[in-house]
């Protein structure tokens, strides 16, 4: 997304964060597949904001996903990826271009694109393989 959508619509950086925490957590890596062909469709500010809200979103569920960790007792788990505040300082400064009005090819576009980034999301965790520690990470 960052090489085609303007500055304002681009997130952090997240999967370096995710990888320290499945190296802290012992599990393997996955392979990394070939290039992707995601496409948003015609590029625009209200593709890329749409892009950008689903991938922004994620940070509040990384939050309360957080919180229940440290509710089960595992608040010393490695977090880096689900406490970073990158992600959640990026939501918060695409939030009022969100609240933005907008006319219904903006908000067709937005959603067209939205879309097609939980689609590519789903199709590409349907063909990651379970990961299997390489030894035991957590204590029972």
């Amino acid at each position: 997304m960052s090489a085609n959508a303007p500055a304002a619509f681009c997130a952090p950086a997240q999967s370096h964060l995710i990888a320290r925490d499945l190296e802290n957590l012992a599990v393997r890596l996955p392979v990394a597949g070939p290039a992707s062909d995601f496409a948003i469709g015609p590029v625009s500010d209200s593709s890329a904001i749409g892009a950008a809200w689903v991938l922004a979103g994620s940070s509040l569920g990384n939050r309360s996903i957080l919180k229940e960790l440290e509710k089960a007792g595992h608040a010393d788990w490695p977090c880096a990826f689900l406490s970073d505040p990158g992600m959640l300082a990026f939501w918060k400064q695409l939030r009022p271009l969100i609240d933005e009005p907008a006319d219904l090819d903006m908000l067709t576009a937005a959603s067209e694109a939205a879309i097609a980034v939980f689609d590519h999301f789903i199709a590409h965790t349907a063909k990651v393989p379970d990961p299997t520690p390489s030894h035991s990470a957590v204590a029972a």
